[in-house]
This record gives structure tokens, sequence and C-alpha cells, in this order.
């Protein structure tokens, strides 16, 4: 089964302060297959961030030569069914959209949202952001349940001999009427199952490791 989906992680209200960056109040609750899993309950809402912390045996050029093709994504990220780019010029960030297959009863969500890569060569890592925007192109239709992204991540830091840090941090809003125990039920398994899913994709042979860290 693909892994690694970015959906029904956590509700924010208006005015919750997200501090995905920080270490404070996030929450151990899983140690397992070398990725520590962590929650953080927030201030006006019932449901729970997630994160997942791994420090992997994959060289980060290896690593980033699949998450940032675009066109693997539907392979190892859960339930994405569709995603469609538009890279924005002179830069490495796209506006995407992502529609995904939800299992009945549940309607299928669609994001539409900024994604901007940031680069740290000095600290050797890599940190790719997702944020909600509103887009001519994609208008809120029936079909699909608008989510919102307010801020979801992954961290790739490079390592000594080879070894690479992971770090994702998601924090959606699925929107609809799901309940937040059930948001927080389904995501327990978030943070390994979507570090394990990157890193299966990872040992395909076709992988193309990326250039431009590949010195790192």
């Amino acid at each position: 089964m693909k892994r690694g989906a970015v959906l029904l992680v956590a509700a924010i209200g208006v005015g919750v302060a997200w501090a995905g960056d920080a270490d404070d109040g996030w929450v151990q609750y899983a140690d397992k297959d070398a990725v520590v899993s962590y929650s953080k309950a927030l201030e006006g809402s019932k449901v729970l961030a997630m994160r997942g912390v791994s420090t992997v045996d994959v060289p980060i050029a290896r690593l980033m030569g699949v998450y940032l093709d675009t066109k693997r994504s539907t392979d190892w990220v859960d339930l994405l069914v569709q995603l469609d780019e538009h890279p924005v010029a002179g830069t490495d960030d796209a506006i995407e959209r992502q529609i995904y297959d939800m299992p009945w009863p549940v309607a299928d969500r669609e994001f539409v949202f900024k994604r901007t890569v940031t680069w740290e060569p000095e600290r050797k890592t890599v940190t790719i952001r997702y944020t909600s925007i509103d887009d001519p192109r994609y208008p809120v239709t029936d079909t699909y349940v608008r989510a919102t992204d307010y801020g979801s991540f992954w961290r790739f830091t490079a390592q000594p001999g080879g070894t690479t840090r992971v770090e994702a941090v998601a924090m959606v809003d699925p929107e609809g009427s799901l309940p937040a125990w059930l948001f927080n039920s389904v995501q327990k398994s978030w943070p390994r199952e979507s570090i394990e899913g990157l890193l299966k994709e990872a040992a395909k042979t076709d992988v193309v490791p990326l250039a431009k860290v590949a010195d790192w």
C-alpha cells in the first residue's frame, strides 16, 4: 500500500498558532522501525499535529531525487491519485494541486497550495514547505472537499557517512465533518508510514540522485 498521505492530520481554528519548526510542545508516543513519532495538542483545537523524525541510511541526493520528482508522488504518497504542478518561474517553487481518493464513505479531498523549497548549503539542509493558496485555475467545486494546509513540511539534512536526518511534519485541516477522534486515531501511524514510503521508493533502481546536493 502506498504511504505518506498529508491528509486527515490536524484541524486548526482561526487564531491558533502553529509552531512546526519548534520542539516545544511535541510529545513522543512511538519509537518504531527507527522513526520517532510525536504529536502536539494545540490550543483551540481538539485534534493533533503529527511529526516524525528519523536518521536513515540513504544519501540526501537520492531522497531528494525521489521527493522532488513529482511524477513519482502517486507511487508512494498514500491515497494520492493526481498531482498537477505549475513551476514558479526562476525558482524551485511550484503551485500544486493534489487529489486524494478517500475510502468510502469519506469524501475525496483536494489541496491547492504553494510548495516552497529552501536550500541551506551551510547546514546541508533542504526544507519543502506547503501552504494553501487560492488559484483561479482551481476554483472550489462540489466534486472534492477543499482541504487546507497551514505549513506542513519535510526537512532533509545530510549527516556524516552518507546518512540523512528526515523530519516530516503535517499541519492540515481536512475540512468536512470528520470527528476529531478519527483524525487522531488514523494519523498515529502517519509519521512512520510516510517516511517508510519514501524510503521504499528511494530503493528503486531507476531513481536519479539530485546532483545539486550530491556533494553534501
